[in-house]
């Protein structure tokens, strides 16, 4: 269902989340996600797109609008969504 690069994306961004609630203040900037993945942020903003256009016609809510509040948290809103449908695998830490 998503390229490498779309699960990569899912998979950072479902890290961040996978240790307990967050807000979107917790997650790192457009700029610094792209630094991370080893992308410019222009390629950031198109996979994050394409991802929610994708998601939203499988019938996923809350990703796509024309609201400036949507696109502020459509991060965290794809997060969640990994992480809620299984979309991608991530470890759990273990304490020592």
């Amino acid at each position: 269902m998503f390229n490498d690069e779309q699960y990569a994306l899912l998979e950072r961004l479902a890290a961040l989340r996978a240790g307990g609630p967050i807000t979107v203040n917790d997650l790192p900037s457009n700029r610094e996600l792209a630094r991370d993945l080893g992308w410019t942020v222009s390629k950031l903003t198109r996979k994050l797109d394409n991802l929610c256009l994708k998601l939203d016609r499988a019938g996923v809510t809350g990703l796509v609008g024309d609201s400036a509040e949507t696109a502020k948290i459509r991060r965290l809103r794809l997060a969640d969504v990994a992480l809620e449908h299984g979309l991608v695998d991530v470890p759990t830490s273990v304490d020592d």
